[in-house]
């Protein structure tokens, strides 16, 4: 628990370096949390429990994410182009639904994360001091 108060607690600092352990606890804990809301929507389908969970865990996910690709060298600018994507989609499933350009939309878009993925589970990067 100690890691997801951390984690709430620099929720607006962009800056500074996020160890893979204290981000991958995180997105278990936001898992395990996020899976009963998950079932409770199913049950109350009006009642909007993991969307509200995701929108609170939204910009502490966002926060912990640059600094955790900070902690590899890259700057948190690598998060644009999958939000990007993800934007287009939602545009083209809301002005045309069986819209056929949404495939391979859809197929650039999961590429995009899985190689976030992979750039925020990279080792850490020493920067040497100047």
């Amino acid at each position: 628990m100690k890691i997801l108060f951390n984690a709430f607690r620099n929720t607006f600092n962009y800056k500074g370096k996020t160890n893979r352990e204290e981000y991958l606890m995180f997105g278990a804990i936001f898992s395990i949390i996020l899976i009963p809301a998950y079932i409770i929507n199913l049950l109350f389908p009006t009642i909007y429990v993991a969307s509200i969970v995701s929108i609170i865990f939204l910009p502490t996910t966002l926060a912990l994410t640059i600094r955790r690709l900070h902690d590899t060298g890259r700057n948190g600018w690598w998060l644009l182009p999958p939000f990007l994507i993800l934007c287009i989609i939602i545009y083209l499933l809301k002005i045309k639904p069986d819209s056929i350009l949404v495939i391979p939309v859809f197929i650039i878009e999961s590429m995009l994360s899985i190689l976030l993925f992979y750039l925020v589970l990279q080792p850490s990067k020493e920067i040497p001091e100047e």
